[in-house]
């Protein structure tokens, strides 16, 4: 027993941290999307550059700090909204054949025309669309090139900017790291 005294301190220290994180993640309100402000002003338009585009839609909130309107009695900002505009990837329809097989004269072997068309074009820095035209030998179909993607899907709960969010985690993270250290010595003092 007197061996896993740390253990059960470490234990102790991992429930309190533990319990603390729960307690400002309990706290943790969303300051962004649990209060809708009305209609967007416009379409979405790129706020980023050509290079690393980022596409918003705009629309005005109030805030105490922001501008006055013309009468004095509205102060607002001007606030850009990224989550309003989901990237929409290309995606395109089945290859069909365009006519029959020819003989081409350069290669003097058989070839065959395929196209395909754009089911859904591409929005808001989506996937660009593949080629919709190919060439292949006769009796074959064109083969799409392996093309490893990654895509990044992140969950959002609306309550990422809040202070309270980032101090939740952290405890929750640090006391199940003592809370797992604390089992492991206590444990381990045992078999011993």
């Amino acid at each position: 027993m007197v061996n896993s005294v740390p253990g059960y301190i470490t234990l102790l220290i991992g429930y309190i941290i533990l319990g603390v994180g729960i307690y400002y993640l309990s706290y943790a309100k969303g300051e962004y999307d649990c209060n809708p402000f009305g209609d967007y002003l416009d379409a979405c338009t790129n706020i980023g550059t050509n290079e690393a585009p980022k596409f918003a839609r705009s629309r005005y909130i109030p805030d105490s700090s922001g501008a006055t309107d013309p009468d004095g009695s509205v102060k607002y900002v001007l606030q850009k909204d990224t989550s309003q505009c989901p990237r929409q990837d290309c995606k395109v329809g089945d290859w069909m054949p365009d006519g029959g097989c020819y003989k081409d004269p350069v290669t003097n072997t058989n070839k065959q025309n395929w196209k395909r068309t754009i089911v859904v074009n591409p929005q808001y820095g989506g996937t660009p669309c593949p080629k919709l035209s190919d060439t292949v030998n006769c009796g074959d179909s064109p083969k799409e090139p392996f093309r490893f993607l990654r895509r990044r899907r992140r969950i959002r709960l609306g309550i990422e900017k809040n202070p309270n969010y980032g101090g939740g985690i952290a405890g929750i993270v640090f006391g199940s790291i003592f809370v797992i250290v604390g089992h492991a010595l206590i444990f381990t003092v045992k078999k011993n």
